[in-house]
């Protein structure tokens, strides 16, 4: 249930690193072009606001470091650790992205591993919690159940982190009877659930978890109040 950002990851729950997936259905034609369209919006939007002011940024610091350098030493100094500090947070917001993007750690680490990370590179965001419970008992699902059941944690958590306001988000997963499961639960503001599935848009948080579980062969079901949401998506196991 993610903003239409890189914090979502890539857009085509078909595709992984340029090879398909085996997936028992599949979204629309119409859906992924939409999709992979708000990724490119996404991508260029963060160069342009990100990584080109940054470099930007850095050329100006550098810029006055060189006129200060003969004139005025600790301006220089200034200007150079400026510098410095201005790169390593942009280094550190490129690692967070491209970690979302593409996960490596997913197929070494597994499932609970991932979020886990990807909790970890969101950062403390105003005080707010992720904690990821791991209810799976040892066992990994297929590849490709374990990358939906990914990209659906992420939709959720960064959707939450994003507009519900939340002080505290657990994730849980699970598997029984068949299933792997996956449930995203936060403490914020609720919303009209049934309205905004109906009415969810191609691209969009939440037409791409319903993507997502249709693609696997589940079934997503969110469920949203005065006491927070929870999202669920739940997939048969290969």
């Amino acid at each position: 249930m993610a903003v239409s950002d890189l914090d979502a990851g890539p857009r085509n729950p078909a595709a992984v690193e340029g090879s398909r997936l085996e997936l028992p259905g599949e979204p629309t034609a119409a859906r992924l072009v939409a999709a992979r369209e708000a990724d490119r919006r996404a991508l260029s939007r963060l160069l342009h606001d990100e990584a080109a002011q940054t470099l930007a940024n850095l050329a100006l610091h550098l810029q006055v470091c060189e006129r200060a350098i003969q004139v005025d030493v600790e301006r220089a100094k200034h200007e150079l650790q400026s510098a410095r500090t201005a790169l390593g947070d942009a280094i550190t917001r490129l690692r967070a992205q491209v970690f979302a993007l593409r996960p490596q750690i997913l197929e070494e680490a597994g499932l609970a591993a991932t979020l886990r990370r990807y909790a970890q590179t969101l950062g403390p965001r105003d005080g707010v919690s992720v904690e990821v419970v791991d209810q799976l008992g040892g066992n990994r699902p297929a590849p490709a159940l374990e990358l939906g059941l990914y990209r659906v944690g992420q939709e959720a958590v960064a959707n939450a982190l994003r507009h519900a306001g939340a002080s505290k988000i657990v994730v849980t997963l699970a598997s029984s009877r068949g299933q792997s499961s996956i449930e995203v639960r936060d403490d914020g503001r609720g919303f009209e659930a049934s309205n905004a599935l109906a009415s969810a848009r191609d691209g969009g948080g939440l037409a791409l978890m319903r993507d997502w579980a249709d693609a696997l062969g589940g079934d997503l079901s969110i469920e949203s109040g005065a006491q927070g949401t929870l999202v669920r998506v739940q997939a048969p196991r290969p």
